[in-house]
């Protein structure tokens, strides 16, 4: 092998390296999971001296193959929740890890599965329900059900729909609450009996950065404290932001 195509081959390496672990952070993975990643593909391949520093929003990569460092730096600008797209990019890594896959194939099926198509009817619908049965589980009834099924499925809509245009998260999470508290102000008029503060708590469920906070505890767990207080940042940011949805919708 040539030195121009044993330096093509490193370089091709680590970029795939860091589409899987950006992809790790942009479908809400641990940042020590993407630096596992990096390490344990470049590591198995020759590389030495794997240097890896990430955040939430951007990865930072350096790696010595022989004498030549091979240095690569990404921003990961929109994150969110996406567990089939987390799977197939640890099953990649895995496979890269063992030798059992090309940098071709590895490349195609994360780029596949990081470029599908979110469908936005079906996604706002799924998670519509799951919010209507929190209502249940908080001690509502089936008007409450209804009520949260309804303006969830609007609210969810119209925060899946900003959330492709790149809209800031607190207006995305805000307009999205802002909608539920509207609806579920409304379908409450029309039926006293139904109870509008049970209806907006099923419907907000969704929306609660859980997976973020258990992050930032993991992340603060493996030393990453710059991480960790990113994500924890970002959780009370998007929590205010739901509560002020929320309280402005009450307050109309």
């Amino acid at each position: 092998m040539t030195n121009t195509s044993w330096e093509n081959k490193n370089n091709e390496l680590v970029d795939v390296a860091m589409l899987i672990a950006s992809t790790v952070l942009k479908s809400g993975g641990e940042t020590y999971r993407a630096d596992e990643c990096v390490e344990k593909i470049l590591s198995a391949n020759g590389a030495h001296d794997v240097q890896v520093f990430s955040t939430p929003t951007g990865i930072c990569v350096s790696a010595y193959f022989d004498e030549v460092v091979v240095s690569r730096t990404a921003s990961v600008s929109e994150r969110g929740v996406d567990l089939s797209c987390l799977d197939e990019c640890l099953a990649v890594s895995r496979l890269l890890t063992e030798g059992k896959i090309s940098l071709g194939e590895a490349k195609k099926r994360v780029l596949n599965e990081r470029n599908k198509k979110v469908n936005i009817l079906y996604t706002a619908t799924m998670a519509c329900i799951c919010g209507a049965f929190f209502s249940l589980i908080v001690g509502g009834g089936w008007l409450e059900f209804l009520c949260s099924l309804l303006s969830g499925f609007f609210g969810m809509i119209l925060y899946y729909w900003l959330g492709k245009r790149n809209i800031s998260f607190f207006i995305t999470n805000l307009s999205a609450t802002l909608v539920f508290g509207l609806i579920a102000r409304l379908f409450c008029s029309a039926l006293p009996s139904c109870d509008v503060h049970l209806s907006i708590i099923g419907c907000i469920f969704p929306l609660v950065p859980g997976l973020t906070t258990l992050n930032a505890i993991r992340d603060s767990f493996n030393g990453d404290i710059v991480s960790t207080g990113a994500r924890a940042i970002e959780a009370v940011i998007t929590a205010v932001a739901i509560a002020c949805g929320v309280t402005i919708a009450l307050m109309v």
